[in-house]
């Protein structure tokens, strides 16, 4: 409960002070681009920090009505929840990548997919940043 508490103050206080804070983060961003030619990272922050607050509390709503309409205690291992709650895990992940693409632009490359076949595989990733993560 403690880390939904936190989640839930700090979107709602980022929601409230969003104008001042993206004003604080374009006066930092404008100084660091004076002395060192540093990127607006600070402005793009704001709203993925946002976005991936929103992207959170989304879920954690979502999961208590996944878990109602699955059979409560009873459905526990159904297909049911495990499809529904697939379907939240990607657009969760949606949500958290779309917005680092948009805001970053990061691009996601996918190479030696020729090499794969239909059918079961492992698929493993190389982790270059915690980006990938």
């Amino acid at each position: 409960m403690l880390g939904i508490t936190v989640e839930v103050g700090t979107f709602l206080a980022i929601t409230l002070l969003f104008p001042l804070l993206l004003l604080i983060a374009i006066a930092v961003d404008l100084v660091l681009w004076l002395r060192r030619r540093k990127s607006w990272v600070g402005v793009r922050l704001l709203p993925a920090g946002w976005l991936a607050l929103w992207a959170e509390l989304e879920a954690l709503l979502k999961l208590p009505f996944i878990y109602a309409f699955t059979g409560g205690p009873f459905g526990r291992g159904s297909i049911r929840r495990r499809r529904w709650i697939y379907v939240l895990r990607i657009r969760w992940a949606r949500t958290h990548l779309g917005a680092v693409k948009a805001l970053f632009g990061v691009e996601v490359e996918s190479e030696g997919l020729e090499l794969t076949k239909d059918g079961p595989f492992i698929l493993m990733m190389r982790h270059k940043s915690i980006l990938d993560n």
